[in-house]
């Protein structure tokens, strides 16, 4: 879940969730209504200041989809021909609208998976707004306040991390006890990370560091 407080942005993950359980429904239902919301606020703002106005076959199936965003748009707009290509039409048409946006908070998605059985986990917890670095105590405080909420486990091992990032999540998720997660961020082609790079080969001296380290995550447990 993407989400944001006073103090910054955070993706919050969930793990081994029951599905039959309310909790991650209400906030996957919450996240899309925002999301909708601001997609519908962008459509009218860019019909509105640049006269942009999409063919209803295209709005339909942009409105069809899951989660339509800023992506999704700048998408259309390069194929209908109104940027040349989606960073220009994100940069240069839809982010000049500046205005407050609302988002699922970070207390209510960890509560949402906690709800429903889940472990709630902190995706690239050394990344906050942006490509924003957050170290050392600054990190430690961030990480200490989402266990306040039950947050119980930190995404140590990702792509976008280098060693001593790795280190610094590891020994955070060491000194208060919380799970270990690895995972590659991958967005389909919105992204250029591989699916499946997560640093934990590389970080265990390949396949039989890895088998070892994972013999090890089974029965070391917070």
């Amino acid at each position: 879940f993407s989400c944001k407080d006073e103090l910054g942005k955070y993706h919050i993950l969930g793990y081994g969730y029951d599905p039959d359980v309310p909790g991650v429904a209400e906030v996957v239902e919450k996240g899309h209504e925002l999301r909708m919301k601001k997609t519908m606020g962008r459509l009218q703002f860019l019909e509105e200041e640049f006269g942009i106005v999409f063919p209803q076959e295209e709005l339909d199936k942009l409105l069809a989809m899951p989660n339509p965003g800023k992506p999704h748009i700048g998408n259309l707009m390069a194929k209908l021909g109104y940027a040349k290509d989606r960073n220009e039409a994100i940069t240069e048409f839809i982010d000049k609208r500046k205005y407050q946006s609302e988002y699922v908070r970070p207390e209510f998605a960890i509560e949402g998976i906690l709800k429903s059985g889940g472990i709630p986990v902190l995706a690239h917890p050394s990344y906050g707004n942006g490509n924003d670095l957050i170290m050392g105590e600054d990190l430690e405080e961030r990480v200490k306040r989402l266990m306040e909420f039950g947050l119980a486990g930190l995404e140590a091992y990702y792509s976008g991390f280098n060693e001593k990032l790795q280190n610094q999540n590891l020994a955070l998720a060491e000194k208060y006890d919380l799970y270990v997660t690895a995972g590659s961020d991958y967005h389909g082609e919105n992204k250029l990370v591989v699916l499946g790079d997560t640093n934990l080969e590389d970080a265990h001296d390949g396949p039989a560091g890895m088998e070892r380290f994972l013999e090890d995550v089974t029965i070391i447990r917070p």
